[in-house]
Formats: structure tokens, sequence, C-alpha cells
């Protein structure tokens, strides 16, 4: 008995079944894929306002230590700007 016909055929229907195997596995992975990132999908503008966000909280320490030096330093030039208008107005009344 010739095995070559039969070889042949268990050839081809290996090749078949495996090809039906490969895409039943990248439909599956596809899914498996498409269901775990549908979740986490995010919009650009919704990404803008994270990032946004973000950098607004890490600032906010920064913006109030700058808005407290900022009194400070008001505070302290308040005296010097009031004792210099004295001076001016000192210098303007006396006669020369």
């Amino acid at each position: 008995m010739d095995l070559t016909p039969v070889a042949i055929v268990f050839i081809v229907f290996s090749f078949v079944a495996f090809v039906v195997k490969l895409g039943v596995d990248y439909s599956r992975e596809k899914d498996r894929l498409s269901s775990q990132s549908e979740g986490t999908t995010l919009l650009v503008s919704e990404l803008k306002e994270l990032v946004q966000e973000s950098v607004e909280e890490a600032n906010r320490p920064l913006r109030e230590r700058v808005n407290k030096l900022e009194r400070q330093y008001r505070r302290l030039k308040a005296p010097d700007a009031a004792e210099h208008s004295d001076e001016s107005a000192r210098a303007r009344s006396t006669p020369e």
C-alpha cells in the first residue's frame, strides 16, 4: 500500500488545522486586549485636564511661599517708602 496520498492528506489537514488555530488564538487575544483597554481609554482633553490639575497641585505650595515672601517684602519695604517720602517732603519744604 502506498502511503503518499495519506501523507499528503494528513499534511494538508494539519496545515489547515494549524491556520484555523492561529486565527482563533489571534481573535481571542485581540478580544482580551480590547476588553482590557476599553476601561482605561482617555480622551486628549481628559489627559490635559489631569496634567493641569497635577501641575497646579504641585505648584500650590510654591505659590503660597511666593505670596508669603511678597507680603513680607511689602511689609519690610513699606517703612522705607514712608521714610523716603518723609525725607523728600522735608527736602522740598526746606529752603536752600
